[in-house]
């Protein structure tokens, strides 16, 4: 599971940077923003994920040279706080953003926002 997260990841991040252009050529950004939101900052697995996720973006900003921030934020199991934050980080302009739903049955609000400032966000 872990292995497939980080592989999405890395397809995502990819096609982020080859898709960025400049106004006057089709020049690759030099940095990336990523937001990650958890549901909970105490579940072990969640936390091994994102170790990962962060360990990853090291590994390729070394290997490819772009500069590459992350942003962790926690939702303490609440899902419009979530959806806020989420918002926050389409709002800051993130290129990439990682949800951990804390309600995996309604992710509708949060593809919206996503879809609508077309950025791609990885569940």
């Amino acid at each position: 599971m872990k292995k497939v997260f980080t592989m999405l990841l890395c397809f995502v991040t990819i096609v982020s940077i080859c898709g960025c252009k400049s106004s006057n050529d089709k020049a690759v950004k030099e940095s990336i923003k990523v937001g990650i939101t958890m549901y909970n900052e105490f579940d072990p697995f969640t936390e091994d994920i994102r170790h990962n996720i962060e360990e990853y973006l090291i590994e390729y900003q070394t290997r490819y040279g772009v500069e590459i921030s992350t942003s962790v934020v926690y939702s303490g199991k609440n899902q419009l706080l979530q959806n806020d934050q989420v918002q926050d980080f389409i709002d800051k302009d993130y290129d990439v953003i990682c949800v951990n739903l804390v309600d995996r049955t309604d992710p509708s609000v949060i593809i919206e926002a996503a879809k609508a400032a077309d950025k791609p966000i990885i569940f």
